[in-house]
């Protein structure tokens, strides 16, 4: 990106920062409409931070809107998704936990994977969208089972861990729930997994799931 692009870029982005953080400063209650102005600059400023590789940007905003409450609430919520991999790579389990109920999100992206395929029965895309949002929903999935883990919520952990694995009963999804688990220091569930993928899957599939298990500690 040429010097005076950048430039351009970096003073929309600041501009649209600007923006957010005199909003803030106001006493103002009132219920955020999804067309709200703080919520298109957040959101623009967001996408402008991850082109120019500047994420932590992203997260100190974040952190600003996390304390401050009403106006606030409703935006951070829906910028959520834009620092969510920041939260888990920072191991910020109880702020993913305050963001995000896992069991209805599962059931909303569930449902949304189910049209998506049932829609593409009829129209047969060449690149199937509902295996993107399948592929997600593992990634993402995983993610939140490891920050259940970390943070003590044992029963819904097991309660999201077993609406993935029907959802896909796959050599992936087990991995990676081992590996999550593994992240969370919960090596016993890690452990569970492991033996529940060599009683359900043929032999020929535990290669990916094997090479997962192979990080849990031995003194168990």
């Amino acid at each position: 990106m040429c010097p005076p692009a950048l430039k351009a870029i970096q003073e929309r982005r600041d501009e649209a920062e600007r923006k957010i953080l005199n909003r803030i400063a106001k006493v103002y209650v009132k219920t955020i409409e999804i067309r709200d102005p703080l919520l298109e600059h957040a959101l623009d400023m967001m996408t402008i931070n991850e082109k120019l590789g500047e994420q932590d940007r992203n997260l100190k905003m974040f952190d600003r809107l996390l304390v401050e409450g009403k106006p606030t609430a409703e935006v951070r919520s829906r910028i959520f998704h834009k620092v969510l991999d920041l939260l888990w790579e920072a191991k910020r389990y109880e702020d993913i936990m305050t963001e995000v109920d896992v069991l209805d999100w599962f059931f909303t992206e569930k449902y949304l994977f189910k049209i998506t395929r049932d829609s593409e029965k009829l129209t047969k895309p060449q690149r199937p969208h509902s295996e993107v949002l399948k592929k997600q929903i593992v990634i993402e999935g995983s993610k939140y089972y490891e920050a259940l883990l970390a943070t003590g919520r044992q029963k819904t952990a097991d309660k999201l861990m077993v609406k993935l694995l029907v959802f896909e009963e796959s050599a992936r999804m087990h991995a990676s729930l081992i590996r999550h688990a593994v992240r969370a220091r919960s090596y016993l569930s890690a452990k569970i997994i492991a033996a529940m993928a060599e009683k359900t899957l043929p032999e020929d599939k535990l290669g990916e799931v094997r090479t997962a298990a192979k990080s849990i500690p031995e003194e168990l």
